[in-house]
């Protein structure tokens, strides 16, 4: 017999003479025992092809599936080669080319089944060229000639030596390390391990032993089928202790809703306070201004007229550069403290409303507005907070105007806030220290006594 396209021509074992019951009774039982092993490792491939399907965000059932169905149908071409049992006449370059092509995708998806198990220990440094070679090898065997992937079988060999023993000590590490379920791996790799090398021996023809990989691979795939299955029966189980937590929440729920609404609101409460002040002087800031001012302004009816105030600090920005901020800075804070206290005596409102300037709401007659405006000239002149920088007066003094507005509604707001601020200039152009207030389409400058 001549073989002239496989590296080992003719035959491969010694012709067995006997009676023909007994040869074709032991044909039977060797193709039996290869078609259960068959058998066996697609149903396992299918089984973990559902798993995955199940939870396809977890890749490991994904590459074990490949993996047990490359090797199911791997084996029905080598050994006693049970497919010509079945189908005498099939082809026997097809039956080649789906052995070593189906050992590529078994190498390529262990490679990749034991990456996802144990991303650390089995780094991709050791994955991407094993992975490279073996596509490499598969898609040759798939469309070149068979003299060329038949000539490379014994580099391929190597190359499933090398992979096999980085899975090896990979799960050797994972043992180490007390990985779940490593210390079963371990062994069933080893035995694995052991089977392959039997294999290419035999294979070599250095060995008569036979083909056991089918055999190393059904042990290794039921104990790996073992770990995933316990990895899957933990995570029902947490699953299932996290829904009575969960049930045990959902009982207590609407009282924790009910707290945390409480506390919620009071934290919100707190923050539109906070909102409103202004972090530098502790008094109201601009945006409660212009909402209190807008309010007033709203009203219908009510006592007296609604007068707005403007104050400024005099030479603020003289104060800043001879002094530095941090002083200018606490001048702010201790005219605030002036302009809140005087505001609050009379029945006003103090405001933040911009770097040295300040804001007032008041609602009563025009002789009380007059003498809240002199008061605060007053009081400001008499806090006696030096300001020796040149052009000012020896003491921190103001300058304010104000201004009066009878008719309602929001949009005489911004009026309001002109005439003011057109009375503040006024009364700066008078000589400061002094108010000015804007009535109707006057304005009359007045220095405080």
């Amino acid at each position: 017999m001549a073989n002239y396209e496989h590296p080992r021509g003719g035959l491969t074992e010694s012709i067995r003479l006997g009676h023909m019951t007994a040869l074709q009774g032991e044909i039977v039982r060797s193709a039996s025992l290869d078609m259960f092993v068959v058998g066996a490792l697609f149903i396992i491939g299918l089984y973990h092809l559902g798993l995955f399907a199940a939870r396809s965000k977890n890749l490991s059932p994904l590459y074990f599936a490949l993996f047990c169905i490359s090797i199911s149908l791997r084996s029905l071409v080598t050994g006693k080669t049970s497919l010509f049992v079945l189908l005498p006449d099939f082809p026997w370059d097809t039956t080649v080319r789906i052995e070593y092509t189906t050992m590529a995708i078994a190498l390529i998806s262990f490679s990749l089944f034991t990456r996802s198990l144990y991303p650390k220990e089995y780094s991709k440094w050791n994955l991407v060229p094993g992975l490279a070679l073996s596509v490499l090898y598969g898609v040759l065997r798939m469309a070149g000639p068979g003299w060329l992937y038949l000539r490379l079988l014994a580099g391929f060999q190597l190359v499933i030596m090398l992979i096999t023993i980085s899975c090896v000590v990979a799960f050797g590490l994972a043992a180490w390390r007390r990985k779940e379920g490593a210390a079963l791996a371990l062994g069933a790799a080893i035995f694995l391990a052991a089977t392959v090398l039997n294999d290419i021996l035999y294979n070599r023809e250095l060995l008569t032993t036979g083909y056991y990989i089918p055999l190393g691979l059904l042990v290794y795939v039921l104990a790996n089928s073992f770990i995933l299955g316990l990895s899957y029966s933990r995570a029902y189980a947490s699953a299932e202790n996290l829904a009575v937590k969960l049930q045990a929440l959902n009982n207590t729920l609407e009282e924790k809703v009910v707290e945390r609404t409480v506390k919620l609101e009071e934290a919100n409460k707190e923050l539109q306070k906070q909102s409103l002040l202004d972090r530098l002087t502790g008094i109201a800031n601009r945006r409660a201004f212009e909402a209190a001012a807008k309010e007033l302004l709203n009203e219908k009816g009510g006592n007296g007229s609604l007068y707005l105030y403007l104050i400024d600090v005099d030479h603020f920005k003289k104060y800043n550069d001879y002094y530095g901020h941090l002083a200018g800075d606490d001048c702010l804070k201790r005219i605030a403290g002036v302009l809140d206290r005087t505001a609050s005596r009379e029945g006003a409102s103090a405001y933040r409303y911009g770097g040295g300037e300040f804001s007032l709401l008041y609602k009563g007659d025009y002789k009380s507005a007059q003498q809240l405006a002199e008061h605060i000239i007053q009081e400001v002149r008499a806090s006696s907070i030096p300001h020796q920088a040149p052009g000012a007066s020896g003491f921190v003094t103001a300058s304010c105007g104000f201004a009066v507005s009878k008719a309602e509604g929001s949009g005489k707001f911004e009026q309001l806030i002109e005439a003011a601020d057109l009375a503040l200039y006024q009364a700066k152009q008078a000589g400061r220290d002094r108010y000015c207030v804007r009535k109707d389409s006057f304005l009359t400058a007045t220095a405080a006594k």
